[in-house]
């Protein structure tokens, strides 16, 4: 049976036909009149035959549906839920419930104060910021600057070059239907070729719509119509339940400032926050307190001929001004004593008929010794007026007090009827003087201490989570500090460490206060009982010549004079004022184990060999050990063997453990420690009867193990210092707990505690895990305490430097008794009426015997 054939015509005709009737149902007002010959069954037939093939073939659903959803997709407008993480709206939200809980917040973002760096504040606003940007940046690229889009879309890629790629522009659809060529039949689209085609076709329908969308002419802005239905999600957010916090989360919200108000804190928690915020506080005073750097400082030891010749000059120029210094002060004291009586006199220097002359040569010779003293009255000007006095401030003030009375008496008394007191002033000028003289001389012991080409022995802090920290715990306060001791090729911050001013010097300012306060009580009562306001300011000078110590110059640096002192014979050196006190929180000192059993008193007695080892290699293998372990044995096993100890190849410590050690030399593993250790790693460790009788008596049995094998059974001896229990003692005075840095096997609690006699001292063995922790040396350390001879000797200084601290107090108590008597010797004279026209050396009689007892305290370490 032949196939029927099918015409493409017919159907396209169909089709087109079918289309012009639905277009005419759709839009009625756009109608044309159909063709001639055509009826409207027949567009019928058509449109009919056309929707069968599209059902049959599962083509496209009918052009009407796609328009409405498209209209309905642009016209109806709903809010999308975002993310409250990316929501603009939602972070705004953040930032305002954040500003209204914190004023700094709320300044930082108005830009009302500077911004202070704070990492909470920054990333908040970083945060907001960005998304903002964000925000804009997309709404730009819908709109342009008046609300329309520009009609050049913004490049989507850059090229290295900065060439812009920018999209390709797509074709544009012609026809919805494409069955393959298509046709133009002028019938069906009402009208001629010559006529061209009036017909509505969808496709550039939504062209048009995209390019009203594009130009501007529809837009969706936030404008809404009230006739539009929008839907809104109106139903309140639901609030999650707060997490619960533990301890641990609550004590670091605190620390950042993060904690809810409404959240319970524990009372400890609050406890340990206050006092965080009180030793912040304690820390930033002190980092205001450190003086700048100086203009000069010790770098390198390509100064020391440089330094030693300045040093050297310091001195003789300090030598120069105590001697001028005390040559002024002798003629002042010659011109307020010497009256006819005397041996030799002159009228000039006789108050009386040449009064005015003779104030004025009193006053010159004061001004004289103020400037040969230029430098220390300066600077006790400058502490005074910047609120940190020193010693130097209270011959300030007795100068200014001394000159002031010179010229009032020249002007209110001609006849000098209740004598002058520049005498004062000059002996405290003396006094200064000498101290700086004796403060020289130590600073260039110091520097000699310093600059020698040996190893020193200092003092370094530690911070963080050390052994000591661990083993001490229960002994430490918040203040205390750890330090342990180390070797060091060049010390540093010398001239930075002896122009740091002690904090001790701020009892100079409150000495000041309480004397202008009491000499100004009796100028006021003195007033008062109807004198004139020359006497009563005359006595409100002798209250400041009485009470002003000359003590101040010597509470703090003759401690450290005098340990400089002792430090000379022994090789030591306290640099700067302020030594005392940079150690004062110290409650910790760890140290190398060579101070408790030093070589010469450790001693191998026995050694027992195991299998087919040799001893003399067993000897051998414990030298190249402790070669590199350290500790007493170094010396003795190295004393064992002649010639020289092999360097071992690639040695690693892989375990200190309290009763042994592990370790790798020249790639064989070896075992050394005490009988438990080697059983917990299931070596063998025969035990004889002689064992026990001999570790009670200081004694220490060490095994040996070589690649997997028991070696030898090492008996070693040791003896405690002779001056270990003495230096415990005074370590014990000091407040100090004692850490014994160790790798050695053999030295454990148990024979610390059968050796030493002294119990009272905190003492613990510290396994070190590196050999650095105790072998090490340091290039370059800051510290005040420095030592050239042995550890001994360093631990010695340290002891010593806190009886500088001790010391430091109890002149400072000294000062203050003087302080004391001397206001109530000063009233008692006052109200009995013999303090007026009291001679000028009596106050300074009455000072000088202060000093004594100043001196034989500092002097007595």
């Amino acid at each position: 049976m032949q196939k029927q054939k099918i015409n493409i015509n017919d159907i396209l005709n169909k089709a087109e036909k079918a289309n012009e009737l639905q277009r005419k149902v759709e839009y009625p007002a756009k109608e044309t009149p159909l063709p001639a010959g055509k009826s409207a069954s027949d567009e019928s037939e058509a449109f009919n035959a056309v929707n069968t093939g599209n059902q049959a073939t599962g083509g496209a659903s009918a052009p009407k549906r796609e328009t409405d959803e498209i209209i309905d997709k642009y016209s109806q407008k709903s809010r999308i839920t975002l993310d409250e993480k990316a929501s603009t709206d939602a972070l705004r939200e953040m930032l305002n419930t954040q500003m209204s809980n914190d004023k700094e917040l709320f300044n930082y973002y108005r830009s009302f104060e500077n911004r202070k760096k704070s990492r909470k504040v920054e990333e908040l606003y970083k945060l907001i910021n960005f998304a903002t940007q964000s925000d804009l940046e997309e709404r730009e690229s819908l709109t342009g600057a008046g609300g329309q889009k520009e009609n050049t879309s913004a490049p989507h890629f850059t090229e290295p070059t900065g060439n812009e790629n920018k999209r390709e522009k797509k074709y544009k659809q012609l026809k919805l239907y494409d069955f393959g060529e298509t046709q133009n039949i002028p019938e069906a689209t009402g009208g001629t070729p010559e006529q061209g085609n009036h017909s509505a076709e969808f496709d550039e329908d939504y062209d048009a719509l995209s390019d009203k969308i594009e130009s501007g002419e529809i837009n969706f802005t936030e404008e809404t119509n009230d006739h539009q239905i929008s839907i809104i999600n109106e139903e309140p957010a639901i609030e999650k339940p707060k997490p619960s916090m533990d301890t641990k989360d609550i004590n670091l919200r605190l620390v950042f400032d993060m904690l809810d108000e409404d959240t319970p804190i524990p009372d400890e928690l609050k406890n340990e926050n206050e006092k965080n915020k009180d030793k912040n506080k304690k820390h930033k005073k002190k980092d205001k307190a450190k003086p700048a750097e100086p203009a000069y400082e010790y770098v390198s030891r390509n100064q020391n001929s440089e330094i030693q010749e300045l040093l050297t000059r310091a001195i003789r120029s300090s030598l120069a001004k105590l001697i001028v210094s005390l040559l002024l002060c002798l003629g002042i004291l010659y011109m307020e004593l010497a009256d006819e009586t005397s041996g030799l006199y002159s009228v000039y220097t006789l108050p009386g008929k040449y009064g005015v002359l003779y104030t004025l040569v009193n006053l010159q010779l004061l001004f004289f010794l103020v400037i040969t003293l230029l430098d220390s009255v300066r600077k006790g000007a400058a502490g005074l007026f910047s609120g940190k006095p020193n010693a130097e401030s209270v011959l300030f003030v007795s100068f200014i007090a001394a000159s002031a009375h010179c010229i009032l008496t020249i002007f209110l008394d001609n006849e000098v009827s209740h004598g002058l007191y520049c005498l004062p002033c000059a002996a405290l000028g003396v006094t200064c003087a000498f101290i700086k003289y004796l403060q020289c001389r130590k600073d260039y012991h110091c520097f000699k201490v310093v600059a020698s080409t040996r190893n020193k022995y200092v003092a370094e802090k530690l911070t963080g989570n050390t052994k000591e920290a661990e083993e001490f715990y229960k002994y430490l306060f918040d203040e205390s500090e750890i330090y342990t001791t180390r070797k060091t090729e060049f010390v540093e911050g010398f001239f930075r460490r002896l122009h740091t001013r002690p904090e001790s010097e701020s009892i100079n300012g409150f000495i000041i206060s309480f004397v202008f306060i009491v000499a100004g009580v009796l100028f006021g009562l003195t007033m008062y009982r109807g004198s004139t306001i020359y006497e009563a300011f005359t006595m409100f000078t002798q209250t400041l010549a009485f009470s002003l110590p000359f003590s101040s110059f010597l509470i703090i640096a003759l401690p450290v004079i005098a340990a400089n002192r002792i430090g000379r014979k022994n090789g030591s050196a306290f640099i700067g004022n302020a030594v005392g006190e940079e150690y004062a929180d110290a409650s910790v000192i760890s140290f190398s184990d060579t101070e408790v059993y030093p070589a010469n008193l450790v001693k191998i007695t026995s050694i027992k060999v195991y299998g087919e080892n040799r001893i003399d290699k067993i000897i051998g293998d414990l030298a190249r050990v402790f070669s590199f372990a350290g500790g007493p044995l170094k010396t003795v096993t190295a004393g064992m063997i002649a010639g020289d100890i092999p360097a071992p190849v690639n040695p690693k410590l892989i375990e200190s453990a309290s009763d042994g050690i592990c370790v790798v030399i020249d790639g064989r593993e070896m075992f050394l420690g005490k009988r438990n250790y080697l059983r917990r790693y299931r070596f063998e460790a025969p035990y004889d009867d002689s064992d026990a009788a001999f570790e009670k008596k200081n004694g220490s049995i060490m095994y040996v193990t070589l690649n997997d094998s028991l070696t030898a059974k090492v008996y070693v001896k040791y003896t405690l210092n002779p001056q270990f229990n003495s230096l415990l003692k005074d370590l014990y005075k000091a407040g100090m707990c004692v850490g014994i840095k160790t790798t050695d096997p053999n030295i454990t609690t148990s024979l610390i505690e059968q050796s030493v006699k002294y119990k009272k001292t905190p003492i613990s063995i510290l396994k070190a895990g590196d050999i650095a922790d105790i072998e090490s040396e340091n290039e370059k350390t800051d510290s005040g305490i420095v030592v050239n001879a042995s550890l001994h000797t360093f631990l010695k200084m340290f002891i010593v430097c806190d009886k500088i601290r001790h010391v430091t107090k109890a002149n400072g108590i000294i000062n203050l008794l003087s302080l004391t008597i001397a206001v109530f010797v000063v009233y008692f004279l006052a109200f009995t009426g013999q303090l007026l026209g009291l001679p000028s050396w009596y106050p300074v009689l009455f000072q000088f015997i202060w000093l004594v007892p100043v001196s034989l305290v500092s002097f007595l370490l």
